[in-house]
């Protein structure tokens, strides 16, 4: 319904495979609970110019700029 009505503005799926890795490289890095590593991992990502924000149900990455 959104996809017709446009009410909503969602952020695009993230496609950029190097971010996408090194979100995965976080993932195991909290997982393993070396949070230095997992900071610094984000912080390599949001310099590309991506946020992300950690739920329950998992990690979501979205541009801050439109992706080529």
């Amino acid at each position: 319904l959104n996809q017709i009505l446009k009410i909503f503005k969602f952020p695009e799926k993230v496609r950029n495979k190097d971010i996408l890795e090194k979100v995965k490289l976080r993932d195991l890095a909290k997982k393993e609970k070396n949070y230095e590593l997992a900071d610094k991992i984000r912080d390599e990502i949001e310099k590309k110019g991506f946020w992300i924000f950690d739920f329950p149900s998992g990690t979501v990455v979205v541009s801050l700029k439109k992706e080529a």
